[in-house]
């Protein structure tokens, strides 16, 4: 059994003249230190012995980190005109012996395509993190020069920026070409340091797969069948499509002879305008085919919505503007866009439209919904009946095939069938 440490009796219950002092409420001994005009006190110590040593080590530790401030922390004019480019140059030359050559490789691919066309020739002192937060969320919602924002990238790769600035700014401090203020801006404090920009809702969804039961997938298409969601949940579950792709879906990418559709656009919100991009990837555009019981919905919803159109006449509302952002520089005003989505009356729907069935379901049903379960469900069902991973992988517009191997290592009720089924084989008539 631990013996409490008796605490020592102070003779002088006052302030004392060596800066300890001792605390009546917590019974304990502390110290007080001013520097640069602040108080600093802590306590909880044992004896007056302990709260002097420790005031020692603090008052030593604050005047070592006041000495670090003043090394050529005054940077001086030629340092100061050190560009981000001769500081990787030297790092390279002299500072990534430990590093992997593989690590160096990615390094040089970030720094050749990326950092030194946009930041090379800079002096270091004058790249803010504000900036290099701005380049990060540029990578990561539109891509860059390099692969002419064709696609985005993605947010692991993302990350390796990240990590490279830091290493960048760590080994400018470390040979005193930046000051330890200008480190702590850009690495270290809370409120100024670099860091990720924030995961679009699709990258979070895509992270955890959950599915719906073929029982809860019907539950769902009954609640919703006389409603003007309907479709969007058809097109989720047949196509395994994400939620901003299936808003921007037109009648114009269905090949009817063929009996296919091509994603190729997305519908996102940029306030104040609904905005059609491409796809998050290049491998996101895909021509899929359409499961028979879609085909046939769709054909029948192609004829009621135009007539619609016939009995609203003039008061039919096709004539919202949509902003067109498909390419770098683009942005043009599409109005009353052939979009398959759409309410009785001709008002667009968007994947907003979708935030209050989720609520609706659950009350009613008693099933979680999220449109993105929809797409893991149509997955892993896909999964469940063998579909080649590279198959699935193109319907899917994965541009990584570790996201497509996920869905063959988790379970799902038709795997779970076809398993027992298969196992009757292992019976000895």
């Amino acid at each position: 059994m631990a013996v409490k440490k008796k605490v020592e009796k102070p003779k002088n219950r006052g302030g004392a003249g060596d800066g300890t002092f001792y605390d009546k409420v917590s019974k304990t001994w502390g110290f007080r230190a001013v520097r640069d005009g602040k108080d600093f006190r802590r306590k909880g110590f044992y004896t007056k012995t302990e709260a002097k040593q420790a005031r020692i080590d603090f008052v030593s530790e604050i005047q070592a980190k006041t000495e670090e401030d003043k090394m050529p922390q005054s940077v001086n004019d030629e340092n100061s005109k050190i560009t981000l480019e001769e500081v990787y140059e030297h790092y390279i030359k002299y500072g990534s012996y430990e590093k992997r050559d593989a690590t160096l490789t990615k390094q040089g691919s970030l720094w050749k395509n990326h950092i030194k066309p946009a930041f090379g020739d800079r002096p270091i002192t004058s790249i803010s993190s504000g900036e290099l937060k701005n380049f990060l969320i540029q990578l990561y919602y539109q891509g860059s020069e390099f692969n002419r924002f064709e696609e985005s990238y993605a947010y692991g790769y993302v990350e390796g920026f990240l990590k490279f600035f830091y290493l960048l700014w760590g080994y400018a401090r470390r040979m005193q070409w930046i000051s330890r203020d200008t480190y702590c801006v850009m690495c270290e404090d809370k409120g100024t340091k670099l860091d990720m920009p924030a995961k679009t809702k699709e990258d979070e969804d895509e992270e955890k797969i959950e599915t719906y039961t073929q029982e809860e997938v019907k539950k769902m298409m009954e609640r919703l069948k006389d409603t003007n969601l309907y479709t969007a949940l058809l097109l989720g579950y047949y196509l395994g499509v994400r939620i901003s792709e299936c808003f921007g879906l037109m009648w114009s990418d269905i090949k009817w002879s063929e009996k296919t559709i091509t994603i190729q656009r997305q519908m996102l919100m940029h306030s104040p305008h609904r905005t059609l991009c491409p796809c998050k990837t290049t491998a996101a555009k895909r021509e899929i085919d359409i499961p028979e019981p879609l085909y046939m919905h769709l054909k029948e919803k192609k004829k009621v919505q135009d007539g619609n159109k016939n009995y609203y006449g003039t008061s039919y509302r096709d004539t919202e503007c949509v902003k067109v952002r498909m390419k770098k520089g683009q942005d043009d005003d599409l109005i009353g866009g052939d979009f398959i989505n759409r309410m009785k009356n001709g008002q667009i729907l968007t994947p907003d439209s979708m935030k209050s069935w989720g609520v609706k379901i659950k009350e009613d049903l008693g099933i979680h919904f999220k449109y993105h379960n929809l797409r893991h469900t149509h997955a892993s069902f896909l999964v469940a009946v063998n579909c080649p991973i590279p198959t699935l992988m193109e319907r899917m517009g994965h541009k990584k095939i570790e996201t497509t191997s996920k869905y063959y290592f988790g379970s799902n009720e038709i795997a779970n069938d076809r398993l027992k089924e298969g196992l009757k084989l292992l019976e000895i008539q």
